[in-house]
């Protein structure tokens, strides 16, 4: 019945949508047949035969994991298990087989449904608001990006800089190393320079201080060093240590997995296996070799960072530089609300981390001496010359910026954490949260078991929820969320009584509740007026709110007579033909300013003489 199962795949279309929908569920029922087979061996004590049916279960394993993305390759698998040829690409850039990233857990596929919304938000109240002209079938923009993050959301269950540097990964194991120098614009980082960003991705960095030297050398006691949150405190030399013990774990399984090759490659000759089998497999074989001796590598560098503590910060320091470098510019002009900006984060923690880098990079030496700002440079821009095969992770400009979000957000929460404590950072949530529902932040799987009574009670409004949040992302890192679940007895319970109701509590769901409380911290971090800020923002969400309305096409035109007028004195000869000049201020200019420019209505312009009128 396998091979039946296994068959069908085969002959199915890649050009027929139906049809990969039909082979998911053809690899279900091959799975489960498979589990019966390896029950069946279990009992009856076959282990020879219990390998190889674990060896057809992870093969199918992959194509399940695969196919959506490597349609044709999946197959190929399949083909090659029923003694199939398999089928080349047209494009000879493509490989036979998918490859799985080797770094690092794939994101996995969510497996539970989107949650039904408890209270469906309101947002036609106002009837204006889609405003004359409009068609009622066609979504927003906005709406339409909505529902694409809701999408990755349900299908990653890691956070977004981590789903970056398992694409970059990916990218760097399937690039051929002739080719790693033709793309100028990527960032290209070596196995420990990808561990370390991993690392900083999940924990944040160390918290500048006047006494940063006291982060770096274990030997320096600084009495002064004694923070509000000392607790929360990392240190560049515990940094270098679970840098060395991932890439311990990193090197023990690339050799397993390299051993696992060459046995297979042997019990394949002992088959008389065919020669392009065998050459598939000897090719395998090269690539986990490479892996291999990149994580060795790597293992080796970690050791001495180990012992060098400032060398690792100078050369995190360096790298984050030039993932800035790579990822463009921040915009410092852009009038868009603060929860549409940066995935929720806004544009000034990235500025704040930006000045962080500048602090670390003078205080260790590798600070461009007229600008002041860091180095921006990586292990690839020394060896360039060298063996490509170093290059372990090719990361775009917008995975440059993803990861760089992610840094900046975990290292300005640890900051605040540090700097004042967890109790006055307790006191200053009810208003982050206040303030973060009156920018119009939508936490789309907020569980509904969450415990947040926002309300304009301000310091008496209990968030105890939100609190254990950071506390514990700031403790656990986005690498251990899992366990940072485990761990709190609160967080633990509902998730567990609430399974099955749609309620979905991952790493990659509460991260925009993360940012957005971030942000709101960062901005009462020194505000003297509380209230005020408030007024501000909710200032800012009512303008928002008037100026998504639809003016009617009658309020283009403006009867004679009744033109408002630009207080400038007038001048010269009248305007001949009787057209209104109407000054449009176009807002989608790339630089935000505003620039205006002037439309004849009758295409007459006279310079002479202008009757403006400004829309708002």
């Amino acid at each position: 019945f396998l091979v039946e199962l296994l068959n069908a795949m085969v002959k199915l279309s890649t050009k027929v949508s139906a049809h990969k929908q039909i082979t998911k569920k053809l690899l279900q029922y091959a799975l489960k047949e498979v589990d019966c087979y390896i029950e069946a061996c279990t009992e009856s004590t076959e282990p020879s035969r219990l390998e190889d049916f674990k060896k057809i279960r992870s093969h199918i394993d992959l194509v399940k994991k695969t196919i959506q993305k490597h349609y044709r390759q999946g197959k190929n698998v399949v083909r090659v298990m029923l003694g199939i040829d398999a089928v080349a690409a047209k494009k000879g850039n493509e490989g036979l087989f998918p490859v799985v990233p080797k770094y690092g857990n794939i994101p996995a596929i969510s497996s539970k449904k989107k949650p039904a919304k408890a209270k469906a938000k309101s947002k036609s109240s106002d009837a204006g608001v889609k405003g004359a002209g409009a068609s009622d079938g066609k979504e927003s923009s906005s709406r339409k990006k909505r529902k694409k993050k809701k999408t990755q959301l349900e299908s990653y269950d890691s956070a977004l800089g981590d789903v970056a540097i398992n694409r970059a990964l990916s990218l760097g194991m399937e690039m051929d190393p002739a080719l790693i120098g033709s793309d100028s614009k990527a960032l290209k980082l070596s196995s420990i320079e990808t561990l370390i960003l991993s690392v900083i991705c999940s924990q944040g960095l160390p918290a500048y201080t006047e006494n940063w030297d006291a982060l770096i050398d274990q030997e320096i006691d600084v009495p002064s060093q004694n923070l509000p949150g000392q607790e929360f405190v990392i240190n560049w030399f515990r940094m270098g240590g679970v840098v060395l013990n991932a890439a311990d774990v990193w090197s023990t399984i690339a050799l397993r997995n390299y051993e696992a090759k060459l046995l297979e490659i042997q019990a394949n000759v002992a088959n008389n296996s065919s020669e392009a089998d065998l050459a598939d497999l000897r090719m395998q074989a090269r690539q986990l070799e490479v892996d291999l001796k990149r994580k060795e590598n790597a293992k080796i560098e970690a050791t001495e960072l180990r012992n060098n503590s400032r060398q690792l910060a100078q050369r995190t320091i360096m790298m984050l530089a030039a993932l800035q470098e790579k990822m463009g510019s921040i915009d410092t002009k852009s009038k868009r609300p603060p929860n549409e900006v940066e995935n929720g984060l806004g544009n000034k923690v990235l500025r704040w981390l930006s000045q962080e880098l500048s602090n670390w990079a003078r205080a260790l030496q590798v600070a461009d001496q007229v600008s002041g700002k860091p180095h921006a440079a990586v292990g690839y821009d020394y060896d360039k010359n060298d063996d490509a095969e170093k290059v372990a992770a090719v990361f775009d400009k917008r995975g440059c910026r993803t990861v760089f979000l992610q840094v900046a957000q975990q290292t300005r929460l640890r900051s605040l954490f540090v700097r004042n404590g967890a109790s006055k950072v307790a006191q200053h949530m009810p208003h982050a949260v206040v303030l973060s529902e009156a920018a119009g932040d939508d936490w789309d799987y907020r569980p509904s078991w969450w415990v947040c009574n926002a309300d304009k009670d301000g310091p008496a409004m209990p968030v105890p929820d939100d609190a254990d949040l950071l506390n514990g992302i700031l403790d656990y890192g986005y690498s251990g969320f899992d366990e940072m679940v485990k761990m709190s007895p609160s967080f633990k319970k509902r998730c567990e009584q609430s399974e099955g109701d749609g309620n979905v509590f991952t790493r990659a769901t509460v991260q925009d509740r993360i940012n957005h409380l971030t942000r709101e911290l960062h901005e009462l971090d020194g505000a003297t007026n509380v209230d005020h800020l408030l007024g501000e923002r909710k200032a800012a969400a009512s303008a928002k709110k008037e100026s998504s309305v639809q003016s009617g096409i009658s309020s283009f035109f403006v009867a004679k007579g009744k033109t408002t007028t630009s207080p400038k004195k007038k001048s010269g000869n009248d305007n001949k033909g009787g057209a209104d000049i109407i000054e449009i201020d176009d807002g989608d200019d790339n630089n935000g300013s505003g620039i205006k420019r002037s439309a004849d209505v009758n295409g007459v312009n006279s310079p002479e003489k202008k009757q403006k009128k400004t829309l708002q």
